[in-house]
């Protein structure tokens, strides 16, 4: 007789696998977000003179930018910047190539779980997950650095429209959706 799981083992199952579709998909949704927030931390503004510079972090000004307590910090963010925004891009891609190489794309159950990363791509370039979300990083980091300077919603604005329009063209030239 075939073993049937009992009801508690279905639901440890299915909490699992959506434990691990929530894993992954919540990095995509919180990407940008939490890179320009650990950017922030190199966001420095000067309130003091042009003969006496004093530079203060934009997100709390309570901390002077450049002193020993901002190296800290900022080493910190450094380490947590890098990782996530190269790290997160990596290992979507590192979970498409693995099951590419292992010739499961086709799954059912690997579409299921992971098709949003690869299935809007064409064969061969599940790569461009990585410029997709690099795209989404240099908006948001554009926007949120720009900032202070007398007409800097113009330099927001022209720098959001040239990352986008090079993208654009680089997503027209290789088309890499289906």
């Amino acid at each position: 007789p075939k073993h049937r799981p009992e009801p508690l083992e279905k639901a440890l199952r299915h909490g699992l696998l959506l434990a691990v579709y929530l894993s992954l998909n919540a990095p995509d949704l919180i990407y940008p977000t939490c890179t320009r927030a650990l950017l922030n931390m190199f966001s420095c503004r000067n309130l003091g003179t042009s003969d006496q510079p004093e530079y203060w972090l934009e997100a709390d000004y309570s901390l002077q930018c450049f002193d020993s307590e901002w190296r800290t910090h900022s080493a910190v963010a450094s380490v947590a910047t890098v990782g996530s925004a190269v790290g997160i891009p990596l290992a979507f891609y590192g979970v498409v190539r693995h099951y590419d190489r292992l010739g499961k794309l086709e799954d059912p159950g690997v579409r299921e779980q992971f098709g949003w990363i690869f299935l809007p791509f064409r064969p061969g370039l599940y790569g461009w997950i990585c410029v997709e979300m690099g795209r989404k990083l240099l908006l948001s980091a554009t926007i949120g650095f720009v900032a202070g300077a007398e007409g800097s919603c113009r330099y927001k604005l022209f720098g959001a429209l040239f990352i986008a329009s090079v993208f654009l063209m680089a997503f027209l030239a290789i088309s890499p959706y289906k």
